[in-house]
C-alpha cells in the first residue's frame, strides 16, 4: 500500500500524509521548498536574539482585521526573525506600547504603503501618526508587483533564520499558496488572500529592501591617496 502510494503522490504529499511531516511543503505553497530546506539546515532554531544588535520591525496594517507587527535582526547576510505581535480592534497607541514593553533597541520601522491613507477625521497620514508616536525612522516600503515580491522573497529565504517558538507565522508561511483555477486547471497568477496573508506580506515588504537591511554602511567620505608622495 505504501509503495502504491508512493507512486500516485509527490514525495511532499507522501510526507505529510504517511510521514506526519508539516515541514513538507503543500501542492502550490509559495514558499515550500524554501521552508523546507530552512528546516534540513537547521535555520529554524531558538536564541536567535542577540541584545547587541538592533531590531528592526515590519507592520502589516489593520483594525478589525489583525495589525501584525514582525521584529527582524540582521547580520550580513542574514536575516534573524526573532519576535512577532499580532492584535486587533486597537489603534497604534497600543502598539507603540507593546514595543516599548518588550524593551528591544529599535532601529526603523517599516510600513505598507497604506500607512500614507489620511483619516477623515483628523487629516493627518498613518505615517505623520506613527512618527510621532515611535520614532522619526519609520519608512514605507516601495509599491511592487506581487510577482516582484514573491520572487524578491524566494531569493533572500537562504539567509532567513526563524525563531523556532514562532509556530504560527511557520504554520501559515508553509500553508501560504497559489489558488487553484478550475476553469484552466493551473494554479493562479497570484496566491490567496487568507489567514496566511499578513504573514506572506510583511515577507514580501521586507524582501525588496533585503539589500538595504544587512548591507553595510557606504563610507561617507572617499579618502584617496595621492600616489605622487611615494614616488
Amino acid at each position: 500500500q505504501i509503495e502504491d502510494a508512493k507512486a500516485e503522490m509527490t514525495e511532499e504529499e507522501f510526507l505529510q500524509e504517511y510521514e506526519c511531516s508539516w515541514e513538507a511543503y503543500i501542492k502550490w505553497a509559495v514558499y515550500g521548498k524554501e521552508l523546507s530546506l530552512a528546516f534540513s539546515e537547521n535555520r529554524v532554531r531558538k536564541w536567535l536574539y542577540d541584545p547587541k544588535l538592533p531590531v528592526t520591525t515590519f507592520w502589516d496594517l489593520g483594525m478589525s482585521d489583525t495589525m501584525a507587527i514582525w521584529f527582524i535582526q540582521t547580520v550580513w547576510p542574514e536575516i534573524r526573525i526573532i519576535d512577532r505581535y499580532a492584535n486587533n480592534w486597537y489603534w497604534f497607541e497600543h502598539y507603540t506600547n507593546k514595543l516599548i514593553e518588550k524593551g528591544y533597541n529599535y532601529d526603523k520601522h517599516y510600513f505598507p504603503h497604506d500607512i500614507a491613507n489620511r483619516e477623515l477625521a483628523t487629516g493627518t497620514s498613518r505615517m505623520e501618526t506613527v512618527k510621532k508616536l515611535l520614532w522619526p525612522e519609520c519608512y514605507m516600503v516601495p509599491m511592487s508587483t506581487i510577482e516582484s515580491w514573491i520572487s524578491a522573497g524566494r531569493l533572500i529565504f537562504k539567509y532567513l533564520y526563524i525563531e523556532e517558538w514562532l509556530d504560527e507565522f511557520l504554520n501559515n508561511i508553509s500553508l501560504y499558496q497559489y489558488e487553484w483555477d478550475e476553469k484552466l486547471g493551473q494554479p493562479k497568477k497570484n496566491p490567496k488572500h487568507d489567514f496566511t496573508s499578513h504573514d506572506a506580506d510583511w515577507f514580501r515588504y521586507m524582501s525588496t529592501i533585503y539589500r538595504a537591511l544587512t548591507s553595510p554602511p557606504k563610507p561617507q567620505k572617499i579618502i584617496r591617496t595621492n600616489m605622487s608622495n611615494f614616488r
